[in-house]
């Protein structure tokens, strides 16, 4: 049996459109970074971490932090985590990752795309104090690699789906696919070759984007989101682009 939630750690803004999406609109861009919480064959099973803790933070300096409370609602604690799989390295998923650069969620196995760790520890990669030591962990043996898809847990299974970044990866939950940032707003379904600030290959992003809406609209699957506006929906085509239809 397979139970998955939503949890919201922070509602806010750290782009505008202009800055974002390369628009004529200096105002901010609103989004949820949720992260998702799964009970799969006896395992909890944590997707992606949000933006960490509330406190003098260079980014989302007025972040809410509710992951712990989201947790506790559902009768869990940090210490009840089994497994963390880590959509990508981007600051708003690895946020509560660590404690005092050790894993916060210390009785659970790390989980992530080996190409996320070859790509952000080059030379010149942005720098992320988080990312940095998550990736000191990956090379001390403390967070495993997946290269390729697969189950990482019954119930639990990984799918690549590059562009956003080398290494960015989908979670199928059961009956559910996390897209982590294959798409972060609407305007990406509108039109799929929208690109975000944030796409290390926009082209590659691009492209796995509309091939992920067309199958998902296709096949009617329901969609885990980090920041569309409902944490769960389904894609149906609009006009020469897609849309997405809220679901429980």
């Amino acid at each position: 049996m397979t139970d998955l939630h939503a949890i919201e750690d922070t509602f806010g803004s750290f782009v505008t459109f202009r800055e974002g999406f390369g628009l004529d609109d200096d105002r901010p861009v609103d989004m949820p970074i949720r992260v998702f919480v799964a009970t799969a064959d006896g395992a909890n099973v944590l997707i992606d971490t949000g933006v960490g803790p509330p406190g003098n933070a260079a980014f989302m300096p007025d972040r809410q932090g509710r992951l712990l409370s989201g947790l506790e609602r559902h009768g869990l604690g940090a210490e009840d985590i089994d497994l963390v799989f880590l959509t990508h390295l981007h600051v708003d998923h690895v946020g509560w990752a660590l404690a005092d650069g050790e894993p916060f969620f210390s009785n659970a196995r790390y989980v992530a795309h080996r190409a996320e760790f070859d790509f952000f520890e080059q030379p010149g990669a942005d720098a992320l104090e988080t990312r940095e030591r998550l990736i000191d962990l990956q090379r001390q043996g403390r967070i495993e690699t997946v290269d390729s898809d697969g189950d990482v847990h019954p119930g639990v299974r990984i799918r690549h789906l590059a562009g956003h970044t080398p290494g960015h990866s989908g979670v199928e939950v059961g009956d559910v696919l996390v897209i982590g940032d294959a798409v972060v707003h609407e305007l990406q379904l509108a039109n799929p070759d929208q690109h975000f600030f944030a796409d290390v290959d926009r082209a590659h992003a691009a492209a796995t984007r509309r091939e992920l809406l067309a199958e998902l609209a296709e096949s009617g699957a329901v969609a885990g989101s980090p920041h569309l506006p409902t944490p769960f929906g389904r894609i149906r085509r609009k006009a020469d682009g897609f849309a997405w239809t809220p679901v429980d």
